[in-house]
């Protein structure tokens, strides 16, 4: 939170960071991805392939997920949104797949839910190339 609070500072005050520190910060922020990818790979050791498919959970979560979620909230928002891209925009951001804060919250908080979380999360993963586009049919976006 300090950090947060902080980069508001900074942003508005219109202070600039000594280069060095603005560079460190910068390839700090340029690891997010990576080692979101590293985490997400080391979650899916701790499950059986087989289950991801094999678990109605699992494909319920999917559906409402990456389809009947983000179809509802674009239908609600088009009743106050005329703009197209606004609409896809938001569209894209429901549509896509769930986190990986969601397995770290269950293996700190509910060791139980674990492995459904990963699960999920892979398999909206790996159909979330699927069902965007479909998705986008749908709700008329395409």
């Amino acid at each position: 939170m300090a950090a947060c609070f902080l980069a508001i500072i900074l942003y508005l005050s219109g202070l600039k960071l000594p280069n060095v520190i603005a560079d460190s910060i910068h390839m700090l922020g340029s690891l997010t991805a990576p080692l979101a990818m590293l985490l997400m790979g080391s979650f899916l050791l701790d499950i059986k392939w087989s289950e991801v498919f094999s678990d109605p959970k699992v494909w319920l979560f999917t559906l409402a997920k990456l389809i009947v979620i983000p179809c509802l909230i674009t239908w609600s928002l088009s009743v106050f949104i005329e703009n197209k891209l606004l609409l896809a925009v938001c569209l894209t951001a429901s549509a896509t797949p769930a986190g990986n804060v969601i397995a770290l919250l269950c293996n700190m908080y509910n060791k139980e839910a674990y492995p459904l979380a990963v699960k999920d999360i892979a398999l909206t993963t790996l159909l979330c190339v699927f069902t965007m586009p479909l998705t986008f049919k749908i709700c008329g976006l395409s």
